[in-house]
């Protein structure tokens, strides 16, 4: 069962679903077959883009590709809004991450714009002012199995590694 309350005020999502064929290819999301299966649990009593509280576990996960199969263990997200700060957590085989600070998701694509264009392209007339106030911390770890690196294409190799960013709009 899932329900996806889209009440302006107090919008939640739970489900407990079971997918048994996915098929990205016929759904138009890839160029060439990827298919999926699992399950999914997700309780999120409170989402909007400026706060987020719940919990999402994908199990059992299996995906084929290039006619080889592989399996997750599985993949869990958790997101916690307090005292005006939000923290997301992601963790899964090939990946761990954490998100904290004052933000709403709704500003990061905005603010990633306006450091690209602010530092990327510093020859150009484009907007280099934030929108929204943002402040934030990101901390991730990559490592991605051997096993996986068919999935990315062109890469033969990728060593694991670690990434941190932080972000304030104020200063």
């Amino acid at each position: 069962e899932t329900v996806y309350n889209m009440d302006k005020t107090h919008s939640s999502f739970t489900t407990a679903t079971t997918i048994d064929n996915a098929d990205l290819f016929k759904l138009g999301f890839f160029k060439d077959t990827l298919t999926l299966r699992g399950k999914v649990n997700a309780n999120i009593p409170q989402l909007d883009s400026a706060h987020i509280n719940g919990t999402a576990l994908v199990s059992a996960v299996s995906m084929e590709y290039g006619g080889s199969t592989y399996r997750f263990d599985s993949i869990s997200m958790a997101a916690v809004y307090a005292n005006d700060t939000q923290t997301m957590e992601f963790h899964a085989p090939f990946a761990d991450a954490s998100l904290k600070g004052k933000y709403a998701l709704a500003a990061i694509p905005a603010a990633v714009q306006t450091i690209t264009n602010k530092y990327l392209y510093t020859r150009t007339d484009k907007d280099t002012s934030f929108t929204k106030p943002m402040s934030a911390k990101l901390e991730a770890s990559i490592h991605v199995p051997d096993s996986m690196l068919v999935l990315l294409p062109g890469v033969k190799e990728l060593s694991p590694f670690s990434l941190a960013a932080r972000i304030d709009t104020d200063s």
